[in-house]
């Protein structure tokens, strides 16, 4: 009897992991922070439109990847809340105080997430910003993010967050941490 007390044990247990694995599986792998293909995908797209902002910025740096604002991205995701990081403005390098944060997020599918999708989204806001008032008529802080001059270096993640509020929601939520803001 105990022999079969065993294999039914092991049974139930490898049909847990099964669909424990399927309901993970049916969502697409997201790339880690140092994954070479994301960061020039993210650093292009941002370096793109701070080169289209009008009128011409005489002063814009060229935007460059920092490991430690993307270990804070991650760090800040994986803790799935929908809200900014309220220790995000500090950076293990002094002179990178005080940081920004831009945050998205959109549903979890089979497919890779595009990480051009976020970045475009923080910068469709540029229709509500007027540059003579610097005023915005909306929400428009992430596109003033991603196109402050001053700020050159940028560091992503992109996180699965299954829970947020306490409610099953299956998204995926990108931090961006910018530097200096």
């Amino acid at each position: 009897m105990r022999s079969h007390w065993w294999w039914w044990w092991w049974g139930a247990a490898g049909l847990l992991t099964l669909l424990l694995g399927e309901v993970r599986s049916k969502f697409a792998p997201l790339p880690d922070i140092n994954n070479r293909t994301f960061i020039k995908q993210y650093i292009d797209i941002h370096n793109k439109f701070r080169s289209q902002v009008q009128p011409t910025a005489s002063n814009m740096l060229y935007m460059t990847f920092d490991l430690a604002l993307a270990r804070i991205a991650r760090a800040w995701g994986n803790k799935c809340v929908w809200k900014h990081n309220p220790n995000q403005r500090y950076h293990p390098d002094r002179k990178f105080k005080p940081t920004g944060e831009n945050m998205w997020m959109g549903s979890a599918s089979g497919k890779p997430i595009n990480i051009v999708n976020p970045i475009t989204a923080f910068n469709n806001e540029v229709k509500y910003y007027t540059f003579s008032t610097n005023q915005c008529s909306k929400v428009c802080g992430h596109y003033t993010q991603v196109v402050w001059a001053t700020s050159y270096k940028v560091g992503c993640a992109a996180v699965y967050c299954r829970y947020m509020g306490g409610k099953e929601r299956n998204n995926n939520l990108v931090v961006c941490n910018y530097a200096p803001a």
